[in-house]
């Protein structure tokens, strides 16, 4: 290690005398042409650190500059820290002329030189290695003393002790030497941070042996030594550097581990934790090592974990919420407020500085830190206590410092989470209990149902928390810098604090007492926005008035939810989103779009993925069912308030709201038709009827949606349709043709010609697919192809049918066979087919009529020349031949006559 410092010295002495020599030539070139002064000149050169005497180099010079090779440098390079050269590049920048004397290559190369491979290697690599090895020494001097019996356990500790406090005085005094001063302004020195780390690692190694191998210290004695060396270091890296700091932090949260003991103290283990961070946090605010002060959150967050999984205790909850609140404390409470322009919450973000960002951090960490207490403590009152103050705390600094005023929603969010893990005490088996018996519905009393179940405590905490949000949010937002968060506090958290405790206590069954609370909390915030109506052009409360109507609408609509049974529950929800789009016409701003879409996100996932909704009661016959409110009153919901939004501008909003209303109007369509099809949603679904009812409305859909994007564009009709139109082609191949087809099931179809199942199915459907590829071959090129050749497929199917239902009635099964006049009949309704098909094509001039004409004709040739010929006889066989020959020359006349017909020769001149 000397030969390295000895020849890193000698390198750096020379490169210090080599800038120097250069920096002297370009000031006397400087000062020939009268640019500047040679006093000055002299000054900023008396000015500099020499490397003979660099004595006016300062600590905070040399610590910034170790700050820059930590692994998040500071912003200001190493020139940033010395006064002297600063005021001499602004000395030379304002008395330079018009023609100033460029700087020479050399000296601008030498002002950042780009490192070398063996630079790095000889005074950097190597510099860690030799620490790494001078651990590794006092590591086997320790052992070979072991192995060979030299000293006893107690001498062996006092001389790794002696030997970690000379490896870090040695650092200590090497950087305080003038060379190393030298060094430091120049580029980072690792030599004496290599033999401070050297020695921290090597006092944590000897005080652990004396605990865990030689029992020379009791736990208590380990745990504060192990500490006072892992603080030392973390205060010793304000002077040595970044990887000290690393080190004692990584010492500091393995020490409790380290230490065993038989009876673990919360109070301990939570106080150590706090003076540990404590201290990080404050080499963080002087060094600004962004990687220190995350990695101390980290550390710091996950011992209470560990201890909550672990040895946790219900007399635990009073150390571990205090450290909670305390490290909140620690980490968020500045003495100076946080510079805030008025944005939203993401400029103010960008706009804050390291140090208020980690807070923001470390308060959502705490927040759910705060959710495992209550678990573990099983909702002990001290848990719900220490909940309780940790959230006023987030609300007083919200109210304090606007760069944190977010804090007040994430202390409604923790809170709201707390009533949900909250424990209870069995209210799940009594309210089993009473649904079992019948007794559990619209008249059961709530002050009844919390009196037997026990959970007057739940709902008190429930309330105190509804009290609390609503109070300090309406009082906070008078004169606040932003004072809809606060409006959006005081309206929404108590309605959220209702439905988890009816949600937890009630669950969601019928109950007049929950609607007469969720009354009164409309009451309240219908009260609260009448006094914000009267000040809201004055103070710019419009944004405040409208939170506070929304809560309104919500809390009606939870009343209506917890009065009324099953989908009406989902319905109350989407009578939200008119008032919504209502209180945004009038108070244009973004929240209330973003309120809208969560709750149409909610209405959606309940209605369209939940499939419950298959089991509630319908009853057989009725035209009026859950259904008809279930889906039809949110569809109407949804398009009044995609209306409404829009008036305000486009937006996903309306986007999804517009979804949404044709997501629940085919639903209703299509549920409608099971019900009367089935008599139940769960019925077995096998009927061709129902099939082609389906199609037929989904198509009918898929062509007006098609229509309004032709006209005006709309994003939801042009996808929408797509789906739709797709949907309907799969069902039409698959359950039609295939799986459900009555020459195959046997099915019967209907007595009579055209007004029978086979309109139904096939019949209209065809006429729908080819009107869809008809009216869109420009806008869905690709599915109007393939809705134009399944169209044509179905009127083939139809016609082929209806010959079958002509001769054996109802029953098309192809069991039965076909008669002689059968088997013609079919030929002969094909080829009429293919005539026509030709003669439209020919008519309107299009290519793909004319095709399926073509395909059509050739299956007629195929069936007459394959089977035809064996399996008729007599006339019917001569009629066929002479048909089909008639009918491939009458259409080989009209190809010549209109399609390929040539253009009239003139006349020769």
């Amino acid at each position: 290690m000397a030969v390295v410092g000895f020849v890193s010295g000698r390198r750096n002495a020379g490169a210090i005398r080599t800038l120097e020599s250069r920096l002297a030539a370009l000031e006397r070139r400087l000062a020939e042409t009268g640019s500047v002064d040679t006093t000055t000149a002299a000054a900023a050169t008396a000015d500099r650190p020499l490397p003979a005497a660099a004595t006016t180099a300062t600590e905070t010079t040399d610590a910034e500059a170790k700050a820059d090779s930590g692994p998040e440098p500071a912003e200001e390079g190493w020139a940033a820290a010395q006064p002297g050269l600063h005021a001499e590049s602004a000395a030379t920048e304002q008395a330079e002329p018009a023609d100033a004397i460029e700087m020479p290559e050399s000296v601008e190369e030498s002002a950042a030189p780009r490192e070398s491979f063996e630079k790095q290697l000889a005074s950097r690599w190597l510099v860690w290695l030799g620490a790494v090895a001078l651990a590794l020494a006092g590591t086997f001097l320790v052992k070979y003393a072991m192995d060979e019996g030299l000293l006893g356990p107690a001498v062996r500790v006092s001389l790794g002790l002696l030997l970690g406090l000379s490896l870090a005085g040695a650092g200590e005094w090497l950087r305080r030497r003038p060379l190393s001063r030298a060094i430091a302004a120049v580029r980072p020195d690792y030599v004496p941070q290599a033999l401070a780390a050297g020695g921290i690692f090597t006092g944590f190694a000897s005080i652990y042996a004396a605990y865990a191998l030689y029992g020379l210290l009791s736990p208590l004695a380990a745990f504060i030594g192990l500490a006072i060396v892992a603080l030392g270091a973390v205060g010793l890296s304000l002077l040595q550097g970044w990887f000290v700091a690393l080190l004692g932090l990584v010492g500091a949260y393995l020490t409790p581990a380290l230490v065993a003991t038989t009876e673990p103290s919360a109070w301990a283990l939570f106080v150590y934790l706090l003076f540990v961070q404590a201290a990080c946090l404050t080499v963080f605010r002087y060094m600004k090592w962004r990687w220190l002060a995350r990695s101390t959150l980290a550390g710091g967050a996950l011992w209470p974990l560990f201890w909550f999984i672990g040895p946790f205790t219900p007399p635990d909850v009073w150390p571990a919420g205090i450290y909670l609140l305390l490290i909140a404390g620690l980490y968020v409470w500045h003495p100076a407020r946080q510079p805030v322009t008025a944005g939203n919450w993401l400029q103010t973000m960008r706009e804050l500085d390291p140090s208020a960002r980690l807070g923001w951090s470390a308060a959502c960490v705490i927040a759910l830190l705060a959710v495992p207490m209550l678990i573990v403590a099983e909702a002990a009152p001290p848990a719900a206590f220490m909940a309780g103050l940790l959230a006023v705390f987030y609300l007083v600094v919200a109210r304090r410092d606007p760069a944190f005023d977010g804090l007040a929603v994430v202390a409604a969010l923790m809170t709201v989470a707390l009533i949900a893990v909250w424990t209870l005490p069995d209210v799940d088996y009594y309210v089993r209990s009473l649904a079992a018996s019948g007794e559990f519905g619209r008249y059961t009393r709530l002050d009844d149902l919390l009196a037997e179940a026990g959970l007057r405590a739940y709902t008190l905490g429930g309330l105190l928390f509804a009290v609390l949000f609503a109070g300090v949010g309406f009082a906070a937002l008078w004169g606040a810098a932003r004072p809809p968060v606060w409006a959006g506090v005081a309206a929404f958290t108590p309605v959220a604090i209702l439905i988890v405790c009816y949600w937890r206590i009630a669950g969601f069954a019928v109950d007049y007492g929950w609607a007469t609370v969720a009354v009164i909390l409309a009451g309240l915030n219908l009260f609260a926005a009448t006094r914000i109506a009267r000040y809201r052009a004055a103070d710019a409360l419009a944004v405040s008035l409208g939170f506070h109507a929304a809560g309104v609408v919500a809390a009606l609509s939870l009343a209506m939810a917890m009065s009324l049974e099953q989908a009406w529950l989902t319905v109350a929800l989407s009578l939200q989103l008119p008032a919504l789009a209502w209180i945004a016409g009038r108070v244009p701003a973004r929240p209330f779009r973003v309120i809208a879409a969560i709750v149409a996100a909610i209405v959606l996932v309940r209605l369209v993925f939940n499939v419950e909704v298959l089991d509630y009661e319908t009853v057989e016959g009725a035209w009026i069912t859950w259904i008809t409110y279930g889906y039809g009153i949110p569809a109407a919901m949804f398009f009044i308030a995609a209306r409404g939004f829009r008036k305000t501008g486009e937006g996903p909003v309306v986007t999804l709201l517009e979804a949404g209303a044709l997501t629940f109007l085919v639903l209703f369509v299509s549920m409608q038709l099971r019900h009367f099809a089935g008599g139940s949603l769960t019925a077995y679904y096998d009927d061709l009827t129902e099939f082609g009812l389906q199609a037929i409305c989904w198509l009918t859909i898929a062509a007006t949606l098609a229509e309004l994007e032709r006209r005006h564009g709309n994003p939801v009709a042009r996808y929408g349709a797509r789906i739709l139109t797709g949907l309907a082609i799969g069902q039409i191949v698959l359950l039609h043709l295939v799986l459900f087809n009555p020459m195959f099931t046997g099915d019967p179809v209907g007595e009579y010609p055209v007004l029978n199942t086979l309109t139904l199915g096939y019949g209209l459907p065809a006429a729908l697919l080819l009107l869809i590829a008809a009216r869109n071959r420009a806008t869905m090129a690709n599915l109007s192809r393939a809705a134009a050749v399944l169209g044509f497929v179905l009127v083939f199917a139809d016609l082929t049918f209806e010959v079958r239902r002509a001769f054996h009635g109802s029953d098309l099964n192809i069991a039965s066979g076909q008669t002689v006049a059968e088997s013609y009949c079919y030929s002969l309704a094909w080829l009429v087919y293919a005539l026509a098909l030709l003669g439209l094509g020919i008519r309107l001039r299009l290519q793909p009529l004319r095709f399926a004409s073509l395909a059509v004709l050739l299956v007629a040739v195929a069936k007459v020349f394959l089977f035809d010929m064996a399996g008729l006889d007599g006339l019917y066989r001569v009629a066929s031949f002479l048909g089909l020959g008639l009918a491939l020359v009458g259409i080989g006349y009209l190809y010549q006559r209109f399609v390929f017909a040539r253009p009239p020769v003139p006349p020769a001149a």
